[in-house]
């Protein structure tokens, strides 16, 4: 098997990869938020749980200039982000986004399974 690099992967470090990320809120392979800066917890460009991260940083959204306004009225600016751009969000970020109407769309793909599960309130999905 060819890995991303070109070299040769075991179909057990590729299962290894795939248990490290999990799976998306479709049920697929994890995929890595499409943004322009290194994001994620652990800036690996996945949204995904890791015991080392109290914020739960598993949504991958699109941001907009509501949510960042939101955000940053709750302590955190977000600097160097701008509407448009992607980023992984809190899931709690999330949902009291949700709960003020300014929740940002969420890329399905690169969103964590375990946010599926967590959240009470409707989100809209990007492809």
């Amino acid at each position: 098997m060819i890995d991303e690099t070109g070299g040769n992967s075991s179909s057990s470090e590729m299962q290894d990869d795939l248990s490290k990320r999990g799976l998306n809120i479709l049920g697929d392979p994890l995929e890595k938020c499409p943004s322009a800066r290194p994001t994620g917890y652990r800036r690996d460009d996945y949204c995904r749980q890791d015991p080392a991260d109290p914020a739960n940083h598993t949504v991958c959204a699109l941001l907009t200039g509501s949510f960042l306004d939101f955000t940053r009225s709750k302590g955190n600016a977000l600097p160097g982000l701008s509407p448009g751009g992607h980023w992984c969000i809190c899931s709690a970020r999330y949902l009291e986004a949700a709960a003020a109407g300014v929740a940002p769309p969420i890329v399905n793909g690169a969103t964590h399974a375990s946010f599926s599960k967590a959240r009470r309130a409707p989100f809209t999905r990007l492809a």
